[in-house]
């Protein structure tokens, strides 16, 4: 398992250089800290122009940001739980957005350049050299 990983390119972030991550959270907790004082800023320069619907407008991005965000951090660490979640068979096939035995635009062209065949895309086209 392990040496497959390593051949695919993917590093694990037991095997990733502490100065990274170290350096990725600090970006990260410089960026909302940026941010944080550009929206103290607007509110401030909002309240000075008595611009109260604005005001209460950017107060509402804020909180439904740091929700997005929270609800963000919940997901990102339940992600193993949630994927080992068992759905039966039956409920996993219920309301699916195509059938499936449909076959998609990109089986077809596929499927047909690998027969050699001609699709209608080849006969309709500007450069295909039959009529």
């Amino acid at each position: 398992m392990m040496e497959e990983e390593r051949s695919s390119g993917v590093r694990n972030l037991q095997e990733t250089p502490t100065w990274a991550v170290a350096s990725i959270c600090f970006f990260l907790i410089l960026l909302s800290i940026i941010f944080e004082c550009c929206m103290r800023h607007i509110v401030k320069w909002l309240r000075k122009h008595k611009k109260k619907a604005l005001e209460e407008a950017v107060e509402k991005l804020k909180s439904e940001l740091m929700l997005s965000g929270f609800i963000s951090l919940i997901l990102a660490a339940l992600q193993g739980p949630i994927s080992n979640i068992y759905v039966p068979i039956k409920y996993a096939k219920f309301m699916l957005p195509c059938p499936n035995n449909a076959t998609t635009t990109v089986d077809k062209f596929r499927e047909t350049h690998r027969t050699g065949g001609t699709s209608n895309y080849d006969k309709h086209s500007p450069h295909s050299a039959t009529p």
